[in-house]
């Protein structure tokens, strides 16, 4: 599957259980779809726009090798637990749907949370459908405020955010009003004590 560069779209691995190795290196597939639960343990991919990889126990992340995330905007990535989903979210920038369980992370800061949470979900009719799926553990060690608390408990019922309680700021609602008579509300924000 190398040096194929003349390829449009996307590669379906999802009936090929047992593969063990795949090199499409040089290749321009848009994305990789690979079997659920299958026996992958080695990949080399050049710069897909998505990546679907389901319960991949035997994937590590040291012979899982991606030359470029620059184009990714599309990740899931559940039962990879040799997979180091961070590192993919951090060096992914234009993300526009993910889905990631089972993540064990420790986070110096709030930082790709709240990239996470800039992730809109998309309009389907009735029904808005999250684009921005996370579960498991996350730990911060730095600076963490009570309103990204709550604005994740809301997004991602599913994932356990752990911190110091000594690096919790606690943030206050403020409102500005009209001098009219009806106190009419122009604005609100939440504003960190002591600011």
């Amino acid at each position: 599957m190398q040096n194929l560069g003349y390829v449009t779209g996307n590669l379906g691995l999802t009936n090929c259980q047992s593969l063990l190795y795949l090199d499409a290196s040089g290749s321009s597939f848009a994305g990789y779809e690979f079997a659920t639960g299958g026996l992958l343990q080695t990949a080399y991919l050049e710069q897909p726009k998505s990546l679907l990889m389901k319960n991949l126990y035997y994937l590590e992340d040291e012979n899982f090798h991606v030359a470029d995330y620059s184009e990714l905007n599309t990740l899931v990535l559940e039962g990879c637990p040799e997979v180091d989903s961070l590192a993919i979210v951090n060096a992914a920038t234009g993300l526009e749907s993910v889905r990631l369980v089972g993540i064990d992370w420790t986070l110096s800061t709030t930082d790709v949370l709240n990239r996470m949470l800039t992730i809109q979900g998309r309009d389907e009719g009735i029904h808005v459908i999250p684009t921005s799926v996370l579960s498991g553990d996350v730990y911060v060690s730095g600076l963490i405020r009570n309103q990204e608390l709550i604005r994740y408990d809301n997004a991602w019922p599913n994932l356990t955010v752990t911190y110091d309680p000594n690096n919790l700021v606690q943030q206050h609602l403020i409102t500005y009003v009209n001098a009219d008579e009806n106190s009419t509300v122009l604005y609100q924000t939440y504003v960190d004590q002591g600011a």
